[in-house]
Formats: C-alpha cells, structure tokens, sequence
C-alpha cells in the first residue's frame, strides 16, 4: 500500500464538498438580486397600495454593497409619489460588530423625489403610504436602530408640494437638493457636520452648512438664503395680501432645544430687501419701497 497517496485520496471529497459550496454560493449571490427584483414590487403594492416598479438590485461581498436601482411608486393614474433613480450603500461589517451598530461607510442616493400633495380629507400622501402599515399598539414605544453612518450624500433631489389653501390649490417646489452628511450617529451624542443647497423653483436659493448633534438638539453654523421670491411666497403664508419684492439673508447662528424651550442666537447678519410692495386685498393698507434698488442692514449683534 502506498501510503503517500492516502491524504490526496481523502482531500477529493472536502475539495469536491467546497467546490459545491462556492458554487451554491455564488448562485445564491446571482440569483437573490433577480428573486428581490420580482418581488419587491409586489410587496411594496401591498403595504401601501400603489403602483410600484424596480429596475434592479446588485449585492456585493467584497466590499459589502447592496444597491437599489430606479425605485418608483405611483398613483394608479401614472402620478410619481416617490421615486429615486440609484441608492447605494456600502457596508461596514467588523466596524459594524466592533461598535455593535450598523455601520455604512458611504450610503448615496441620486436624484430622489417626493411628492407632498394634501388629500381631500386633509391627510398628505406620505401619511396614506405609512397607515397602510400594521397599526401601532398604544402606548408602544420605538427605540432607535443603531446605525452609524460615516457619509451620507443626497444628490439632486426633488420635493413637490400641493395644498388646499384658502379654497384654491397652492404648488412650492423644491430643486437641485443636495445633501451631505458626515460622521451621522444614533448610537451616541457625537456632533455631525451637514451642508445643504436647494433652490426654488419660484425663486430663492438656500445654502446651509453646520454642525449639529441631536440628544438634546443643537446645531451652529452659517446659513445664507439669496433672492427669495415674496410674490410665490405670500400665496403660501398671507394669501389675502399681494407682496412683490426678493429678499436675502446671510447669518452665523446657534441654535437649540432643551426642555421644550428653543432658544436662537443670530450673529454677523445681513438682511436683503429689492424692490419690495406690499397691498392687502381690500386696498385698504398699500407700502412700496426699494424699486429698482437694494436696501441692506448690517446686524452685528445678538
């Protein structure tokens, strides 16, 4: 008997056995993404009752990735309520076990919308989609998943919104929203640093960027808000008088909130007027000022 050839004998059944692990394995990987795919548009119709389409998933290992393609949620007119076109995130699995957290090392997600429109009875579309859910037993109380997430990126979002005001529909949309988020935690009080831009699509640019932590709430930092159109504003907060006008701002501030009080501290601002006019309905009030120029206030102050 040659006993040289005894442990090779042996190692074919362990190779064999591994070979079709690795097989199993890699269809699962293959496979799983497509069954998700078919199925998740289906799940999504039942929990909230609307039109749901996918275009695809990925699952990596090797780094841990899951991403989600061209999710989209509609009316069963063809209204888009909720859609984005790509949500990636990337995993973080020994820092995960380490902090005994879910950690994402990057999550991304590209060019979301919403859709905000107020229902007849008064109820928005986003509170329809949530109370398909199970209803909650009272009294019941929600803790916080642990997640850690070093940064987050939203790129050009989208938010529209449609109410009832004053017997006629008013529409405020939101545009070129991005979002960038770092070193964001549930797990404990660590500051978070937060820059965000948006536009609206009546007129007015927003630029905020900061530092916040959320138990209790607070945050510092610089905001600034360019040529905000009061004539499409006013229609949303005093629909009974006309206004005209831009205005400005640009200002460091503190801000926080702690035993149901909020206390804002407001520093090196600037306030904006252009050509302001203001005319309630009934004429009986009428102010005019600053046409064709810009009125600016310097506050140094608290």
């Amino acid at each position: 008997m040659d006993i040289r050839r005894i442990p090779a004998v042996r190692l074919r059944p362990a190779v064999i056995v591994a070979g079709l692990i690795m097989l199993a394995f890699a269809a699962g990987i293959y496979s799983l993404p497509l069954f998700l795919t078919a199925q998740l548009p289906q799940w999504f119709e039942a929990q909230t009752g609307k039109k749901a389409s996918l275009g695809g998933i990925e699952l990596g290992l090797f780094p841990v990735r899951v991403a989600v393609h061209n999710l989209r949620l509609q009316e069963t007119g063809g209204e888009t309520l909720l859609s984005f076109e790509h949500l990636d995130m990337l995993f973080n699995p020994l820092q995960s076990i380490k902090n005994r957290a879910i950690q994402l090392d990057k999550l991304t997600l590209s060019q979301p919308f919403v859709l905000l429109s107020q229902a007849k009875n008064g109820h928005y579309t986003v509170q329809e989609l949530a109370g398909k859910g199970k209803p909650e037993e009272a009294g019941g109380q929600h803790s916080a998943i642990p997640l850690l997430i070093k940064q987050l990126d939203i790129v050009a979002g989208q938010v529209v919104w449609q109410a009832l005001l004053a017997g006629h529909t008013v529409k405020e949309q939101l545009t070129q929203i991005n979002l960038q988020v770092a070193d964001f935690s549930l797990v404990d009080n660590a500051p978070f640093t937060v820059r965000l831009s948006l536009a609206r699509a009546s007129g007015g640019q927003l630029d905020w960027q900061g530092a916040a932590s959320l138990q209790p709430f607070s945050s510092e930092g610089h905001i600034k808000l360019a040529g905000l159109d009061l004539a499409s504003l006013h229609e949303l907060a005093l629909p009974d008088v006309v206004m005209q006008g831009h205005f400005s701002l640009d200002s460091d501030y503190q801000l926080s909130y702690a035993n149901n009080q909020l206390k804002g501290v407001a520093k090196q601002t600037q306030l904006a007027v252009e050509d302001f006019q203001y005319q309630q309905a009934d004429n009986q009030v009428a102010f005019k000022c600053c046409a064709g120029k810009r009125v600016q206030h310097p506050a140094t102050g608290q």
